[in-house]
């Protein structure tokens, strides 16, 4: 025994002992919240690919931040916010390994344009039969 009253300790070598006991829990608690909400991220991702995938007979994919009208297997009809702006996206898709993706093909039009292409719409068709 020293004069103080303790055993001098070994070289430091519990308090090493103790510190990798200390740094493995602490290892542990890391994976475990890393996978906690890795597991967390995958369960909103399928959430939001089922929504997605919700579609009824008229062609219709209502997603959580979107709505789009399928016109044939590559054009679609997507509305959508870009930017805090109301959108009317009429686009080609193409497929990159299942996933059908926008294509650069296609039109972004705000409401205005929209609206406008909307008046359009019966003298368009009478454009229609007068050229058939």
């Amino acid at each position: 025994m020293e004069e103080n009253g303790k055993e001098p300790s070994s070289n430091g070598e519990e308090e090493d002992q103790n510190k990798s006991e200390s740094s493995e829990k602490e290892e542990k608690k890391e994976k475990k919240l890393l996978g906690k909400k890795r597991d967390k991220d995958e369960k909103k991702e399928k959430k939001e690919k089922k929504e997605k995938k919700k579609e009824n007979d008229d062609d219709i994919i209502v997603g959580e931040k979107e709505v789009a009208f399928l016109l044939d297997q590559r054009k679609r009809v997507t509305v959508h916010k870009f930017k805090g702006q109301l959108k009317v996206d009429i686009r080609e898709y193409y497929d990159d390994n299942g996933t059908m993706k926008p294509g650069k093909k296609g039109l972004s039009l705000n409401l205005d344009n929209w609206n406008k292409l909307k008046d359009f719409i019966d003298k368009i068709d009478e454009a229609i039969d007068n050229i058939k």
